[in-house]
């Protein structure tokens, strides 16, 4: 698989779904493998559009995109959601490229960097739409994307929570082999890779979950929850701390 796209590449993708009047999503593929890959879009109050964890899409559904929204901030989400970061760059070179900041050096092996997200979170730009957060309990990788939209909030996952079902052909075969399918979940390599405390992340979780404006989960890899978040979290979470045998 190549280590990042310089050019508009186009990949096996779904159609874009609107999940608020401010938010869209679009899951596509990548270059091997049956993994999915879900690309986020907000439409910031300014009509500016911020593209988290990019997909390059058909030129028609790229257009009705834009009809809807400009290109302004690029989200580089974690080190390895690169593949396609350089060509949209290449195609809007004044768009705002940001990551988190223990994953610029990786990013910058694809591209230039402008700003860290914990520089960006509370910038004007983003309207007081958008902010980010390094999880507690997490090694700082990746930042948690909260998008506010009129009917509530949306929390954005990028490799900290997967939730994939059962992936055929031999990938999925060695994904479920690993405990990465039969989400939502906090996988097995994300625990060792991504995570310095489980029982912070677990309790951090559980705070999100009591968020009474929570509306939905969207992952980078797998199906959005729009119905029973909170629920969901709270699995999560507790799938994290599981009880002692015999507790209880």
């Amino acid at each position: 698989m190549p280590r990042f796209h310089h050019e508009w590449t186009v990949l096996p993708h779904g159609p874009v779904h609107a999940l608020a009047e401010n938010l869209r999503v679009v899951t596509g593929s990548l270059p091997k493998g049956s993994l999915p890959r879900t690309c986020t879009l907000v439409r910031l109050p300014d009509a500016g559009l911020l593209i988290h964890s990019a997909i390059a899409l058909e030129q028609a559904e790229w257009s009705r995109i834009l009809e809807w929204g400009l290109p302004r901030i690029l989200v580089v989400p974690i080190a390895w959601h690169r593949l396609d970061a350089p060509a949209f760059k290449k195609r809007y070179p004044d768009i705002l490229v940001a990551c988190p900041r223990k994953a610029r050096r990786a990013v910058e092996k694809a591209l230039p960097v402008d700003r860290s997200l914990e520089e960006l979170d509370g910038d004007p730009v983003l309207g007081g739409m958008v902010s980010f957060q390094v999880p507690p309990g997490t090694r700082g990788g990746e930042c948690l994307m909260r998008v506010r939209s009129g009917d509530g909030t949306t929390l954005v996952f990028t490799d900290l929570i997967f939730n994939l079902p059962r992936l055929e052909g031999p990938e999925g075969r060695v994904m479920t082999w690993l405990g990465s399918t039969g989400g939502p979940k906090v996988t097995p390599i994300g625990r060792l890779f991504g995570v310095s405390s489980r029982r912070n992340l677990a309790s951090w979780l559980h705070d999100e979950a009591g968020d009474p404006q929570l509306q939905r989960l969207v992952f980078a890899h797998g199906q959005w929850i729009t119905d029973g978040a909170a629920d969901v979290l709270r699995q999560v979470a507790d799938r994290l701390i599981p009880p002692k045998a015999g507790a209880g």
